[in-house]
């Protein structure tokens, strides 16, 4: 026991709204059964930038291409915004040759 602290006794029995917040448990995600068949039948992009840093090359974006089917992932750097097309199409053009 401790020496001068003071007893306290509480006479609530509701719990704190963070005790009640720790107890709280989520439900698991629902399983999504799509998943793509083919390669580039589903493909996820995303674009980031622009860099504070201007790099040497001058490329101050850059994309990402993920293909669901084979988890395979494309990088791409960018000078401009309007790349990424050009670059969405030869990709498709690399896999379909």
């Amino acid at each position: 026991m401790v020496n001068g602290i003071p007893n306290i006794k509480e006479d609530r029995e509701e719990v704190c709204k963070g005790c009640a917040l720790g107890k709280n448990t989520r439900k698991p995600f629902t399983s999504n059964d799509t998943r793509s068949k083919e390669i580039l039948d589903l493909i996820h992009s995303h674009v980031c930038g622009s860099m504070s840093n201007k790099p040497l090359g001058g490329h101050i974006y850059y994309v990402t291409f993920i293909d669901y089917h084979s988890r395979k992932t494309w990088l791409y750097l960018l000078k401009t915004k309007d790349e990424v097309f050009e670059n969405s199409r030869s990709l498709d053009l690399k896999w379909r040759s």
